[in-house]
């Protein structure tokens, strides 16, 4: 099982209710038979974030799903460009071989699976 991360910084954009997006994002997981589960947790230590981890055994359907129905949306998309990293667990886990698949900075070299 690997693991997505979708780190939030809510500070940056004004967009979208930070819970609705959640709810939105907890839903979507539910609904996917690719994601294995999906959980959070924020904290305020070096300014709000909040941290949402993905498992799935295919992680490259997960993102294609995700990627399409929440950070292409029209409403929660533009949010998502804002204040949204995503990364993805590598071959052998954390250690230099994670992917780097979506960052509010649009100077950010992207990976894809």
């Amino acid at each position: 099982m690997k693991c997505l991360i979708i780190h939030l910084q809510p500070d940056r954009s004004n967009l979208c209710n930070e819970t609705d997006v959640l709810e939105s994002i907890d839903t979507l997981c539910g609904e996917l038979e690719v994601v294995s589960s999906c959980s959070a947790e924020s904290d305020d230590e070096g300014g709000p974030y909040t941290n949402i981890f993905i498992t799935s055994d295919d992680l490259a359907a997960a993102w294609t799903a995700l990627k399409s129905d929440l950070f292409e949306h029209e409403e929660l998309g533009p949010y998502f460009a804002k204040t949204a990293i995503v990364t993805a667990e590598g071959d052998e886990s954390w250690d230099d071989d994670y992917l780097l698949l979506m960052h509010y900075d649009d100077s950010e070299e992207l990976d894809t699976f």
